[in-house]
């Protein structure tokens, strides 16, 4: 299906990519053919024409473009977190777990300890005797 889509049919044929165990043995021969064509476009432009075509794929995304994806909040997968002291702003967002439990949404956590925050209670336990803790 993916050799039709980029109009290679050649690849059909090709006695390299003839069966599963042909293509994982010439792989780099498979990624030099694949590779030669996807530079041709973006890939935003390849996601959208691949899944278009019930091809499964994804494109690589840093942090901070996977975490504007609509489907986040589809799903309900962002979740708000106000971390006092950020430098840049306090509310920002996290993903949540990926699931929904039999009770709903995942409430959102509260925010992660500071620097130097439970050192003291830390600090305390590890001075009790072992057969205390």
């Amino acid at each position: 299906q993916l050799a039709r889509l980029l109009h290679r049919s050649q690849w059909l044929s090709d006695a390299r990519f003839a069966d599963p165990d042909l293509r994982r043995r010439n792989g780099v021969a498979m990624q030099a053919e694949l590779a030669a064509v996807l530079l041709s476009r973006d890939a935003a432009e390849w996601e959208g024409l691949l899944s278009g075509a019930g091809i499964p794929c994804g494109m690589v995304r840093d942090i901070g473009e996977a975490m504007t994806l609509p489907a986040l909040d589809e799903r309900g997968l962002r979740l708000p977190l106000q971390v006092p002291g950020l430098p840049h702003r306090e509310d920002v967002s996290i993903l949540g777990p990926g699931f929904l439990s039999s009770q709903g949404r995942t409430p959102s956590p509260g925010a992660p300890p500071r620097h130097g925050e439970h050192t003291a209670e830390i600090l305390a336990w590890l001075a009790e005797p072992a057969a205390q803790r």
